[in-house]
């Protein structure tokens, strides 16, 4: 099956199960109202029932929450533009290796080819409150931005995607979540984000200077 088709069938099964499950999960809601109108005052044992069914309705609230999220991501329209980095990456420390020096001796004159919004929330996801020093390096027509995480970080290795799908329980709801969604538009867009230890790895098209 080619690759079109596999990312029109994962958009579809995305949009499926945010939209389609919201309906039993709102009914579930509502019993479980409904329950504790019409128990009144529980005892014990019906106590720990309802709260168990609260607490499973809210779980599947929070898992449903984060499907919606990279379903958003992965319809979301896009305009791609060159984009300087000077902003995000400045009051950070960064170093830099490149593959080609001489076309880019100052790292923050880097611009990406990307959705300008894309750039702003890297730096509210990712860059905004980031402990040491950032890694900037240029790799083939690809900005490679590293990021050391800050403690307190869920343990992920590989992408964020992968380990949202992997395990909605998990992470969702946690930081995966957002990066998830927005290494889903990254990839739109010829970029990409992984997680390597304690590090978030993002990549950004190249593009020529504005």
């Amino acid at each position: 099956m080619a690759r079109v088709e596999h990312d029109t069938l994962l958009d579809s099964l995305l949009y499926s199960v945010a939209h389609d499950l919201k309906s039993p999960l709102l009914t579930l809601a509502l019993a479980s109202d409904l329950l504790v109108d019409a128990v009144g005052e529980p005892d014990d044992r019906a106590r720990l029932a309802l709260d168990s069914l609260k607490h499973g309705v809210k779980d599947l609230e929070r898992m449903l929450d984060a499907v919606t999220t990279v379903s958003r991501a992965w319809r979301r329209p896009l305009e791609v533009v060159a984009v300087p980095l000077m902003p995000v990456l400045s009051g950070h420390v960064v170093t830099s290796g490149h593959d080609d020096p001489a076309d880019h001796d100052d790292p923050a004159g880097l611009v990406a080819a990307v959705d300008p919004h894309i750039v702003s929330e890297l730096d509210t996801r990712l860059l905004v409150g980031q402990p040491g020093t950032l890694q900037l390096a240029v790799e083939g027509g690809v900005i490679r931005l590293d990021v050391p995480l800050a403690d307190g970080w869920p343990e992920v290795d590989g992408t964020p995607l992968e380990a949202l799908l992997g395990s909605l329980h998990t992470y969702a709801g946690t930081p995966v979540e957002p990066l998830a969604a927005l290494q889903v538009l990254l990839e739109r867009q010829g970029g990409g984000l992984a997680i390597e230890g304690r590090w978030a790895s993002v990549r950004l098209p190249l593009a020529t200077a504005p």
